[in-house]
């Protein structure tokens, strides 16, 4: 019933918006030197990673005795890291040793300021919090100087430097606007991707870089509902080159939910009004997506378990369990964005449904209520996959799992928002995701899941699906770290410090 024609429109409106990209786009310009270059080396090397089995004792026993800058270096290194394998993907595992990064260098001054900063979460202490955001400013300015020499900005170092400020922004998050802050490190993450062209897929970690971005960039863009850079898309077709074999599905989902994303900006910038286009489209998407899921190889499928023991951890008495956390990761973001496209379809099926004639409003009527279903379905699995990300329930028979605590909390944010993002969710399931982000943002020290606790529990939307009037830095994918941006990031943090 529901015809698909949106392929060209959502094109046009994209080429439309790469123009202006290609015109206000720009490299950052010559200057001067990091200070500390000739401490850094010039890259990251794969062979320096952290093994949290032969590491993990000592960094507690350093972060005991040490100085606060050594405890947070400790805390992060035991709390963000999740060791690659066989059959999956880690996190940040690329970093080098604590003991192989130059004590004044950008990645330590970072990785210790986000360390300091969990921790004064954790420990309720404002006066660590002033330290480590002291620490961030200095972070701040070192890669903004890094970013004037066009050599040093397409070094891996650099692009890592800033997605660890974008950490610090959700470890820090006390308001609704820092996750606008958060997006603006991606933005400008974004635009080094861009200036490091396809010669960024040379090295492993260049690849890790890249696919490790994307997923945030992706994140950024469905929550302020603008269109995927052209440049990503073009790199994912140049990824798949390096691509290992339990790298395909995760790089599919992206694929599907970039498709997503841009159908979403066009339908919002009025590129598509036809609600019958919308609807098909969605439905579109929708069938992508339940034919990826189906056609997921068996050692990624997860199982399901029941316990009436836990009722505070286990959401309606069962819980999922995952090979692996890359895994359980995967799942929820597919669950998501199901979610985000069955509210959509819901609300233009309403306006659709109040003008046509009765046939149509009895096809409305009937996906509505599959809607609905798929709705509940895609919220209830992502609270059963709590338990596995925050305890050892069902971690029994999983052969790679990670004694990073911190990082799970990180990976459920955005899937447990999304989850309660629908005024349809039920009172029950709202109030178990605002209980377990205040367990995240207390016991693990990620300021930003108790600001988005804060937002489900008084109804607020940090998803964007108004109109514009004006369209800012947000769309052009620029460089937010001109000359100034540490200066108005250092007013901006001693507010939030106020």
């Amino acid at each position: 019933m529901f015809r698909n024609e949106t392929n060209d429109v959502v094109l046009k409106a994209q080429t439309k918006q790469d123009r202006k990209i290609s015109k206000k786009g720009h490299a950052p310009s010559p200057g001067t030197r990091s200070p500390d270059a000739s401490a850094e080396s010039s890259s990251l090397h794969i062979s320096k990673l952290w093994t949290p089995g032969t590491t993990e004792n000592s960094l507690i026993g350093q972060s005991l005795n040490s100085t606060l800058e050594d405890q947070g270096t400790g805390f992060f290194f035991h709390n963000y890291i999740i060791e690659s394998s066989k059959d999956s993907r880690g996190h940040l595992d690329y970093l080098p040793l604590p003991s192989q990064i130059h004590r004044n260098s950008t990645l330590s001054i970072a990785v210790a300021s986000i360390g300091m900063a969990a921790l004064s979460n954790v420990r309720n202490d404002p006066n660590i919090m002033a330290k480590a955001r002291l620490k961030y400013m200095s972070a701040l300015r070192l890669t903004n100087a890094t970013l004037r020499d066009p050599i040093q900005a397409r070094e891996d170092q650099t692009l890592t430097a800033v997605i660890l400020l974008s950490m610090f922004e959700i470890v820090t998050c006390n308001h609704s606007d820092s996750i606008e802050f958060w997006a603006n490190h991606i933005d400008g993450a974004a635009t080094l991707l861009r200036l490091r062209g396809t010669s960024q897929f040379a090295s492993q970690i260049g690849f890790r870089l890249f696919v490790s971005l994307r997923s945030q960039i992706l994140i950024a863009c469905l929550q302020r509902g603008v269109y995927v850079p052209y440049f990503v898309a073009e790199f994912c077709k140049e990824a798949r080159e390096h691509q290992d074999v339990f790298d395909i599905p995760p790089n599919e989902l992206s694929d599907i939910v970039a498709r997503f994303s841009n159908l979403r900006a066009a339908i919002k910038d009025a590129s598509i009004t036809d609600l019958a286009i919308i609807i098909s489209s969605l439905l579109d998407i929708e069938t992508q997506l339940t034919t990826w899921a189906s056609g997921l190889p068996s050692s990624v499928v997860y199982s399901t378990a029941f316990s009436l023991c836990e009722p505070a951890m286990v959401y309606e008495g069962y819980y999922h369990t995952y090979a692996n956390m890359s895994s359980a990761r995967m799942w929820n973001n597919y669950r998501s964005v199901r979610i985000l496209v069955h509210e959509d379809l819901l609300d233009n099926l309403s306006r659709l449904s109040s003008t046509s004639p009765s046939f149509i409003r009895n096809a409305c009527n009937n996906q509505t209520r599959q809607s609905n279903i798929v709705l509940s379905e895609m919220s209830a699995g992502i609270c059963a996959s709590v338990p596995f990300h925050l305890s050892h329930i069902g971690r029994e028979s999983s052969k790679s799992i990670s004694t990073a605590p911190a990082v799970s909390g990180l990976f459920l944010l955005w899937p447990l928002y999304v989850a309660t993002c629908t005024s349809r969710a039920p009172d029950k399931l709202q109030s178990w995701v605002v209980s377990k982000l205040q367990d995240i943002g207390h016991n693990m020290g990620i300021a930003q899941a108790t600001s988005l606790a804060e937002l489900v529990k008084n109804r607020q939307q940090v998803l964007s699906s108004e109109p514009e009037k004006e369209q800012g830095h947000n769309d052009d994918w620029g460089d937010p770290f001109q000359p100034g941006a540490s200066d108005n990031a250092s007013e901006r943090h001693k507010r939030a410090e106020g």
